[in-house]
Formats: C-alpha cells, sequence, structure tokens
C-alpha cells in the first residue's frame, strides 16, 4: 500500500507522528520530525514546515511540494507539503477549503497506478475548539471536515472496493447540543 497523512495540524501534532515516529514526548518536535525522512510514507500535507530538516527530507526521496494544486503531478514516488511553516490558521482565520482541497490533491498523487492506498486525514482543529469551549471553532472546523468527507465519498462511489471510515480519537470540552431550531438552521452548544 501507499501511505499518506494530511493533516490541518503541524505535521509533528500526535495524530499525526503516531503513523511515522516513535517518541516519548509528544512535544519534542525536532526529534519527532526527524523520523519522518526515515519513514516508509509517500505522501504527507500538513503545518508545521519549520521544524523538518528539508535536506535531510530531499535526501531521503521527498520532493518539496510549494503549492497543493498540482501535487498530484509531482512525479516522485514521495511528497511533502509544508502549508505552513508552523501552525496551520482556523477556519474562521480565513483557511480555507485546505482539507478538502488537500484529500483530492492527495487521492489523485496516491491513486495514480495499480497500487492501493491509505490515506489518513484529519481535522485536528474541532479538538482545539473543544479545548477553548468555542461554539464558533467547533462549527467551522466540523464543516470544513464534512467537505473533506463528501469528497472521500464521492472517491469511494467512483473507485469501488474503496473503504471510508470516519472516527474520533477522544473529545474534549464535554460539548452537547441541549437545543436548536432547524428553521433557523441555528444549534446550541453547551460545555460540561
Amino acid at each position: 500500500f501507499k501511505t499518506g497523512l494530511v493533516t490541518n495540524d503541524e505535521l509533528t501534532g500526535a495524530t499525526p507522528a503516531a503513523f511515522y515516529a516513535h517518541h516519548p514526548e509528544r512535544d519534542a518536535v525536532l526529534e519527532i520530525a526527524s523520523y519522518l525522512p526515515k519513514s516508509a510514507l509517500n505522501l504527507v500535507i500538513g503545518g508545521g514546515g519549520r521544524s523538518f530538516n528539508k535536506e535531510k527530507l530531499s535526501q531521503a526521496g521527498f520532493t518539496l511540494a510549494f503549492d497543493l494544486q498540482g501535487l498530484a503531478e509531482v512525479k516522485g514516488s514521495r511528497v511533502a507539503h509544508f502549508a505552513s511553516e508552523g501552525g496551520m490558521p482556523g477556519m474562521e482565520a480565513g483557511r480555507g477549503n485546505f482539507l478538502s482541497q488537500a484529500f483530492l490533491q492527495a487521492s489523485s498523487y496516491l491513486g495514480k497506478g495499480k497500487s492501493p492506498f491509505f490515506l489518513m486525514l484529519e481535522a485536528a482543529k474541532i479538538d482545539s475548539g473543544g479545548h477553548s469551549n468555542s461554539p464558533s471553532t467547533i462549527v467551522t472546523e466540523l464543516l470544513d471536515f464534512d467537505r473533506a468527507i463528501a469528497e472521500a465519498i464521492r472517491y469511494a462511489d467512483t473507485h469501488p472496493g474503496t473503504l471510508v471510515l470516519v472516527t474520533a480519537d477522544h473529545e474534549t470540552g464535554g460539548v452537547s447540543i441541549p437545543q436548536g431550531d432547524l428553521e433557523r438552521r441555528e444549534v446550541e452548544l453547551a460545555f460540561h
């Protein structure tokens, strides 16, 4: 299988790093980043570029793509796109449709040839909204994730044998939906 990671977090964040690094301290970003060139990953897309040694990534066969659009045209067997040098902005700060666009580019790149692929796509900022008890962050980030899921389902519809699995690793903030108004398209969130 070809393998890829897409996240709107830094690529040294806990979820993406769990797929390529083996380090006991989750905040040791430089040490975590040093594992990526030695990994078997074919594609990585996310933030946190300043933590990675770009020369070592190139020596390990990664093509560094500076533009998300056209990433699927990369000819090499490994590609990395750093969407930011540090943390990525949230939807409320104008990130745009990053996750759905990253999925489209990643699935096109990984889908070339006859090899099957595994792609982990993470919507990390939903968790941030729970930690900060921010309903607007949770809602805008969930809507962004929903668009990415829609693209994954469209892909599965045209590629028989594709499995789309959507899950959460945990919940933060104790969020609940005590009430809402469907006609006004409003929802109330509470934190417990």
